[in-house]
């Protein structure tokens, strides 16, 4: 650098020096020339470091940003850093920057940026829009001031895109919210089936209070087998409402189970099936399950050849039906007087857990029907 060169290096327009100034020595030129290629070296040094980070990085003062690398431009959307050479508030306005949990726009001096400049460190996750993907992204930006001789001269912020790390979080924790309601809803249902085999029990020795007839403790093995058969299709086949707690079951799942199930016992006899699809709470299947179960089981014990199963959703209200092709109900058949197990268990379940009503009737081509009328809505 020439002495001519050396007297227009200035800072804020104000010369450096002076060769009219008496102090002026001719002989430090070569010094300040190295200084300047030091200066100007470590500053390359400095943008190749930036540059080669693999997070954005954005430098700059009250007046705008004023340098930053590629991730940065990247990140936002910008085309160049000329593009973003605004303040802080500016950027975060034109990218909306935003709280993540809520959605509500980041007040302006809530910025990490902003805190920086006023001197405080500061570290926050924010959602930001791409200006040309228009995509939001998650980003978690830390920024601390840059102090020269005690004072606040600028501002680094390092901002990190965490969106895929987010979105498995929000997987997991929703993974983990379903695995919890699982296992309560699994004790539930443990609890609840435990205490209908202990009704089961008692309704039998009501009837037969001195002993069990081996007919008698068939009916209720196959019952607790049957409720083992729904815990398996609930454990199996259950899913969660998204907008609800409880768990829901495929109707046409279950019934088509527990009808292959009862077919595989039910030697010569051919069991026919109709089941349109519901969803409905796992109460309301256990007990729909064990109805269908105890009327088939009666069909195939009655009937000749065939039962015949159907399931179909009429507007607001379901309709179960059971038939057979056997001799039909007596012409005096009360089931408040039948005084069978069997039938006391799908009235109760009928009446206490499906909110429904029962009828029994014959067909007019012959054998017997029996139809449950359920409402889909409590």
């Amino acid at each position: 650098m020439d002495h001519k060169t050396s007297q227009n290096i200035a800072l804020d327009e104000t010369p450096l020096f002076s060769p009219l100034e008496p102090d002026f020595n001719p002989a430090h030129l070569p010094m300040i020339d190295a200084l300047l290629n030091q200066a100007q070296q470590k500053s390359a040094e400095l943008l190749a470091v930036i540059e080669s980070m693999p997070d954005a990085v954005y430098i700059g003062t009250e007046t705008g940003i004023t340098a930053c690398n590629q991730m940065a431009l990247q990140m936002l959307g910008f085309a160049s850093l000329e593009a973003m050479n605004e303040n802080a508030a500016c950027v975060a306005e034109r990218v909306q920057a935003r709280i993540p949990d809520t959605g509500a726009l980041l007040p302006p001096e809530e910025s990490p940026f902003h805190r920086a400049l006023q001197g405080e460190p500061c570290v926050r996750e924010l959602l930001v829009r791409n200006l040309q993907s228009g995509e939001d992204r998650i980003v978690r930006s830390a920024a601390a001031p840059v102090v020269s001789n005690g004072k606040v001269i600028g501002a680094v912020a390092i901002n990190t895109d965490i969106t895929i790390q987010k979105r498995y979080q929000l997987h997991l924790d929703d993974l983990n919210k379903r695995l919890k309601r699982g296992v309560q809803e699994t004790h539930h249902r443990v609890k609840n089936n435990l205490q209908l085999v202990s009704s089961l029990l008692d309704i039998a020795i009501m009837e037969h209070p001195e002993a069990l007839p081996v007919v008698e403790v068939k009916r209720l093995a196959l019952q607790i087998r049957t409720l083992a058969g729904i815990h398996d299709v609930l454990t199996h086949d259950s899913q969660y409402s998204r907008d609800a707690n409880a768990m829901t079951l495929s109707v046409q799942v279950m019934l088509s189970r527990l009808v292959s199930m009862l077919q595989s016992t039910a030697e010569r006899h051919r069991i026919e099936q109709e089941i349109d699809d519901l969803q409905i709470s796992l109460q309301k299947a256990t007990a729909l399950a064990l109805i269908t179960n105890e009327l088939v089981s009666n069909a195939i014990k009655h009937g000749r050849d065939w039962a015949r199963v159907r399931f179909l959703v009429e507007g607001e209200t379901a309709r179960l039906s059971v038939e057979d092709d056997g001799p039909g109900f007596p012409a005096d058949f009360s089931p408040e007087t039948a005084a069978q197990t069997g039938l006391m268990l799908v009235d109760n379940l009928v009446r206490h857990d499906l909110a429904g009503v029962v009828t029994w009737e014959n067909r007019a081509e012959g054998g017997a029907r029996i139809v449950v009328q359920l409402p889909l809505y409590p």
